[in-house]
């Protein structure tokens, strides 16, 4: 008899949870809302995160607030969103590092695939690849031609675990050529090695290397997009000069916790995409040299799993080990 009560009640609670759930994500949100982005701040995901942050705290009448938890290549603050509470109030702003080839890189690592709920992929970036002015490389024909004559040669990363180091790997795989791998602590340090003469060859996202490359500092070869990048438009793609279908960019999206509602997930989603298309917002995004790549929590999640897939095949062609 205590048994069958407790059953009515359990069987009660779970419909009153199913009732109330409705309700919820309608009157979602009703306090502060935390977005964690996993690294130091002054990046391109924590600027983004900032102006996201910024417009949907406006549009929500509450509070929207930024938590910087760097470490482990993104994977210290994600794994904390990981583990929160599945209510929408704790994200995080991943991105192809945290959320993709870390999952390569790092084997004990969560599953970005279900450790997370996908809400929205906001932006792309390719990675370009650049020179010092004092080498004799002009076109993406002529690096070739330096890089076969000068097999070995060192090219600066922005670590061991990032878009721009796997694109890297992608580019030896695709072209043929033998580069060595020099990880640094970020973008900025690389891009800042290669303009002093320090290295001679780099590939990072857009925003450190791109005020160099328009003083002339350091010199553009190629992006690793489909597209040519509207930063940077009159630099070639690697796939229009070198490799048909090279594609190696970094994105920058929002996650929850696992098991988030798909009620709060869309309103966050919807949010998200009103934020990004105020022009002025638009116009402080092609300032970081990102694309617009807004999509539903669906395409995020199958985006995020051919990306991966893309990296493991490089890992496994170049027999990489971390």
């Amino acid at each position: 008899m205590f048994e069958k009560l407790l059953a009515v009640i359990f069987r009660g609670l779970i419909l009153l949870a199913v009732c109330l759930l409705p309700v919820h994500a309608q009157d979602f949100p009703i306090k502060t809302i935390k977005i964690i982005v996993p690294y130091a701040p002054g990046g391109a995901s924590d600027i983004l995160a900032r102006i996201v942050a910024e417009d949907m705290s406006k549009s929500y009448g509450q509070s929207v607030v930024i938590e910087n938890k760097a470490g482990a290549s993104g994977t210290t603050g994600s794994e904390i969103v990981s583990r929160s509470p599945p209510d929408g109030y704790t994200l995080v702003m991943g991105t192809s590092a945290s959320h993709s080839v870390n999952t390569i890189a790092f084997a004990k690592t969560y599953d970005p695939l279900t450790a997370f709920t996908s809400v929205a992929l906001l932006t792309v970036a390719p990675n370009v690849i650049f020179v010092s002015p004092s080498l004799p490389i002009y076109t993406p024909a002529d690096l070739v031609k330096y890089l076969k004559t000068n097999p070995g040669t060192g090219i600066a990363t922005s670590g061991p675990a990032t878009s721009g180091r796997f694109a890297a790997e992608l580019f030896m795989a695709k072209v043929g050529v033998d580069l060595t791998i020099v990880p640094y602590a970020g973008s900025a340090p690389a891009a800042a090695d290669v303009r002093a003469g320090h290295a001679k060859i780099g590939i990072t996202d857009l925003l450190a290397p791109t005020p160099f490359i328009k003083n002339g500092s350091v010199r553009a070869i190629a992006v690793t997009s489909l597209q040519r990048s509207s930063s940077l438009p009159d630099v070639p793609t690697v796939a229009e000069s070198l490799s048909p279908g090279f594609d190696a960019v970094a994105w920058i999206a929002l996650f929850a916790p696992p098991q988030t509602p798909p009620a709060i997930v869309n309103k966050l989603n919807a949010s998200v995409k009103k934020v990004l298309t105020i022009p002025e917002v638009k116009l402080r995004v092609d300032a970081l040299g990102h694309d617009m790549a807004l999509g539903s929590p669906t395409d995020l999640h199958e985006y995020v799993r051919a990306d991966i897939a893309r990296w493991k095949e490089v890992a496994k062609t170049n027999k990489l080990n971390f």
